[in-house]
């Protein structure tokens, strides 16, 4: 019995080697599929650590005007270079998007919503009379050719005269404007535009090689130009006017980032100054001017 459990036993231990070997081959496959970290003494992976808020850019997301964001959404508008008829919007958002009157890059806004741009930006204008009218055509005024001509040819005419920011939009739309009135009032009426340049590299193409409204030589610097000078010294005696150091009354300084427009009648006697006036403003003035006869309408 002894000698048949001792040989009985020697013959298993072959097997049950096989049996541990195959089980720690599969214990050791199991280990190695695995995560790392499933390990109790491996910590986790430590967690990022939170970058400080960027203060500027929340502000600057956080105050973006709706306008601004309305705008950037009609930027591939196919219609944006339709241009509007005089004192008439054609765009449904203009409303939102009256800070870009002014742009320096959307040219489209002004051309597109000239009414709610006239509105967003006109301001009280002024009526005076001139102590020396005839000091207006005196001399000569350089023209964006480079050419010298004589004031006097504006003798006996009503004069418009239009200081014109050469800004995006805003330069053509009053171009096109004193253009068409031009054709209105020809031959009693004489157009003059002394475009203001704001470093943008806009320029006034005119329509045809000898333009009726004369454009004067841009400039920088308008207060130095005879004839802003000699208008812009007449004292208001109604509308918009302000008080100097020596409490006498004058007119507002001249704003360079709009229109502004100087009437004058044949005479040089009566001046009006309109800022950003719309067509049919400009349309009824006029008239009246033309009326030598009724300048008690003034």
């Amino acid at each position: 019995m002894e000698g048949r459990f001792c040989l009985r036993h020697f013959r298993f231990r072959p097997l049950m080697a096989l049996l541990w070997v195959a089980w720690m081959m599969l214990a050791h496959a199991q280990q190695q599929q695995q995560p790392k970290n499933s390990k109790k003494n491996v910590p986790p992976p430590p967690k990022p650590r939170p970058q400080p808020e960027d203060d500027s850019a929340d502000f600057e997301a956080s105050d973006l005007d709706s306008s601004e964001r309305t705008l950037e959404q009609t930027l591939n508008d196919p219609n944006r270079t339709i241009l509007a008829p005089f004192d008439t919007d054609i765009r449904t958002d203009c409303r939102s998007i009256l800070i870009h009157c002014q742009s320096e890059i959307f040219s489209h806004v002004y051309l597109q919503c000239p009414a709610m741009c006239t509105k967003y930006l006109q301001q009280e204008g002024m009526k005076g009379t001139v102590e020396h009218p005839e000091r207006l055509w005196e001399g000569t005024l350089r023209t964006r050719q480079g050419k010298r001509i004589d004031a006097d040819r504006f003798e006996g005419y009503v004069t418009v005269l239009s200081i014109l920011p050469l800004l995006p939009g805003m330069a053509i739309y009053y171009y096109e404007m004193m253009e068409t009135l031009h054709g209105q009032f020809t031959p009693n009426v004489e157009f003059v535009v002394l475009p203001i340049d704001h470093g943008e590299g806009i320029h006034i193409r005119p329509r045809s090689k000898n333009p009726k409204v004369v454009i004067l030589e841009e400039e920088t610097a308008i207060a130095t130009h005879p004839w802003v000078k000699h208008l812009w010294a007449v004292q208001p005696r109604s509308g918009a006017a302000t008080k100097n150091h020596r409490n006498e009354i004058e007119q507002h300084e001249l704003p360079t980032d709009r229109l502004t427009v100087y009437i004058v009648s044949a005479d040089g006697y009566f001046v009006e100054r309109l800022t950003v006036p719309t067509m049919a403003e400009l349309q009824r003035k006029i008239a009246v001017y033309l009326k030598t006869i009724a300048y008690d309408e003034l």
